[in-house]
């Protein structure tokens, strides 16, 4: 049963360090617009932070207890670096819908603005149409002619 559970935790880690190196190399890849030294370290990091925790953990079974505290002590930047990033992408991806969403409302409004002002430009066009086609209004057009 521990059996299926290592397993089960050994492939759960492995996938999330996998997910979190492409994460990171797709990331890099955008902001830089092409292949260059930061965009292969950023998954070289990321998976160099999930290496540490068992490397860790052999140094401390093996006996050799300083070297084992100077792993987990790596362990700490090396987490921030990979949190953050990972973080970045995230409100990179967030801040992109928002402004992207922001286009469109403004878009729509307007378009609302566009329509209204066509709908009252047609209604006035519409009544001068009304009320040049009265027969009141025909007579004083005449009369106003015949007077001049």
């Amino acid at each position: 049963m521990t059996t299926v559970i290592r397993l089960g935790a050994l492939a759960l880690g492995l996938t999330c360090a996998a997910l979190g190196c492409y994460g990171a190399f797709e990331f890099a890849y955008r902001l830089e617009g092409g292949l260059t030294y930061l965009v292969l370290a950023a998954p070289v990091i990321a998976a160099t932070a999930a290496l540490i925790p068992p490397i860790a953990e052999a140094t401390w079974r093996s006996g050799q207890i300083p070297k084992a505290l100077l792993w987990w002590a790596v362990l700490l930047p090396a987490g921030a670096v990979v949190f953050f990033s990972s973080a970045e992408r995230v409100h990179g991806a967030t801040a992109g819908a928002e402004a992207e969403r922001g286009a469109l409302r403004g878009a729509a409004s307007r378009a609302e603005a566009t329509l209204t002002r066509a709908e009252a430009e047609l209604g006035e066009g519409a009544s001068r149409r009304q009320q040049g086609s009265r027969p009141e209004a025909v007579r004083s057009r005449v009369q106003n002619q015949a007077g001049d």
